[in-house]
């Protein structure tokens, strides 16, 4: 690496690693949210003051990444395009956070709104939360990374437990989905409502294995170099 790209690296990983736990904190928000009957006032609330703020804040650390790039500081920097990869994907899934909390605000207005529908999206949530919390494990041994294999052994752990983390959480997402079908069937608004909120929180996790993804590229272009 050139002169001085160690010290933007570290930056630029640091920034990386506080995005996802600003992503832990909208995840656990709108897991919240799912929690017994909140009134539909009281969910706009939060809505309006806490999770819009914090999609908008992934939104502006992934703005302040690119500026970084743009500025001529990251052009020394090894395998950026991975980096800003991993960016990306952790904006969309805040917007894919924000949209589930959005549609909760629908779904608190349909007559049907039951706890069994809830139960299931809020375990959808925990596994996003799960799968963060591995996501940044991964990112602090790419913090540390070198032509280790014990370092490399680490990294592919931490990959394997978000990938595990997903699949359970896409068997969560087809039973919320058959769910759905089956006690909203004759109710077309509820069905479409809560197959949108788990779609919603589905995409986030998708976009956090996508994360995921980049993250383990990085590390293994680090580890071969």
């Amino acid at each position: 690496m050139y002169a001085g790209s160690s010290i933007s690296v570290a930056a630029i990983v640091e920034h990386l690693m506080n995005m996802t736990r600003d992503l832990e904190d909208l995840a656990h928000l709108v897991w919240t949210l799912t929690q017994g009957e909140p009134k539909i006032e009281a969910i706009e609330k939060a809505y309006r003051q806490e999770v819009v703020p914090r999609k908008e804040k992934a939104e502006e650390m992934k703005a302040k990444l690119f500026e970084f790039m743009a500025s001529g500081r990251i052009e020394v920097v090894e395998y950026s395009s991975f980096y800003l990869m991993v960016a990306m994907s952790l904006e969309k899934a805040a917007q894919s956070l924000d949209a589930a909390a959005y549609r909760m605000i629908l779904l608190a207005g349909t007559a049907s709104r039951n706890g069994e529908a809830l139960s299931l999206v809020a375990s959808q949530l925990e596994h996003v939360k799960s799968a963060l919390g591995h996501l940044l494990s991964a990112l602090r041994v790419v913090q540390s990374m070198s032509a280790s294999n014990e370092k490399y052994r680490m990294l592919e752990q931490k990959i394997g437990n978000l990938k595990a983390t997903e699949e359970d959480a896409d068997k969560v997402y087809r039973k919320l989905i058959a769910y759905a079908i089956t006690e909203y069937k004759d109710d077309c608004s509820s069905l479409i409502i809560l197959k949108d909120l788990a779609e919603s929180v589905e995409d986030s996790m998708d976009y956090i294995a996508e994360a995921g993804d980049y993250v383990r590229a990085l590390g293994v272009a680090l580890y071969s170099r």
